[in-house]
């Protein structure tokens, strides 16, 4: 999913999840649809020049954080699932790897809408479209 917003202090016009698969959309007996992503799996077509996989520490941060979201009554992902995969994760130094398993109403971001509003100023009226038209908000 493509979003804008600020990395490293920076403002990024077009990030992408790099290392995040949705897998599709699931819908429970109440009628409720959630998304389920992996997060860590390893390369994406927007992974950049990154390997796209996870290292045990922030995936137990992430899975640790989504919990305590959930218990102020924050909504926000959920985590389902942190497995370690036994391979090696090469950051400053070599790191247990591992891979997330979330759930979400929608992985739509603040970004998401950031995108499409620069998409809309630079007359890729198109690209505005097929993201609003791709957007859980849009009534389809």
């Amino acid at each position: 999913m493509a979003y804008a917003g600020h990395q490293f202090g920076h403002f990024v016009p077009q990030l992408w999840d790099g290392r995040a698969i949705l897998l599709g959309e699931v819908q429970g007996r109440a009628g409720m649809r959630r998304d389920i992503h992996l997060k860590g799996t390893g390369r994406t077509p927007f992974s950049r020049d990154g390997d796209g996989r996870a290292a045990l520490g922030p995936v137990l941060r992430e899975y640790l954080v989504s919990e305590a979201m959930h218990a102020l009554g924050i909504p926000a992902t959920r985590a389902l699932a942190a497995v370690a995969t036994g391979e090696p994760v090469f950051r400053e130094e070599a790191l247990p790897g591992a891979i997330l398993t979330r759930v979400a109403g929608s992985f739509v971001r603040v970004g998401t809408f950031q995108l499409l509003r620069r998409a809309r100023r630079r007359g890729c009226r198109s690209t505005a479209r097929r993201l609003r038209d791709r957007s859980p908000f849009s009534g389809s």
